[in-house]
């Protein structure tokens, strides 16, 4: 299991830099950027507290591929994206399930879990309590975070006269 575990995870380290290297070799050269360089930017507030590292493309105009960071108990509120997302976890435990179930009801994703979120698919995140969580994700078009509202409360009984 471990070994499937490192060759997934290679496999996405390798997928992750596949555009930069095609890039820096049509220009004659390599590019490799140590961790330390990265930029990373806060994610949006309904990832609360989460950051993100953009590896090729920008996720706020297009395609990109990104590693998002979630702290340790860190859970979203119910969301959908716009685009599919395609995503491998790289650390720590993360969860995933879909609106009107619990988190009870759902398996733990650990370092080398691959998962698919439909474009449009209410769902929930949650990074499990043991680790901080990083996970790599791809897309097709640009990022968005769109809550579900709550729903709306009952309307007040009508007052009598």
């Amino acid at each position: 299991m471990k070994k499937t575990r490192g060759c997934l995870v290679l496999a996405v380290a390798i997928a992750a830099t596949g555009f930069v290297v095609q890039r820096a070799r049509a220009a004659g050269g390599l590019t490799m950027v140590p961790a330390a360089d990265l930029k990373s930017e806060s994610t949006d507030p309904g990832m609360r507290g989460g950051k993100v590292t953009a590896l090729w493309g920008d996720r706020n105009k297009g395609p990109h591929g990104s590693v998002f960071r979630f702290p340790s108990q860190m859970t979203t509120a119910v969301h959908s994206h716009s685009v599919e997302i395609q995503g491998v976890v790289m650390s720590g435990e993360l969860q995933l399930w879909p609106e009107g179930k619990v988190q009870a009801d759902t398996k733990p994703l650990p370092a080398g879990s691959y998962f698919v979120i439909p474009a449009g698919f209410k769902h929930v995140l949650a990074c499990v309590p043991s680790d901080d969580c990083a996970v790599y994700i791809t897309q097709k078009g640009k990022f968005d975070f769109k809550p579900v509202a709550p729903p709306a409360p009952a309307p007040a009984p009508a007052k009598k006269k």
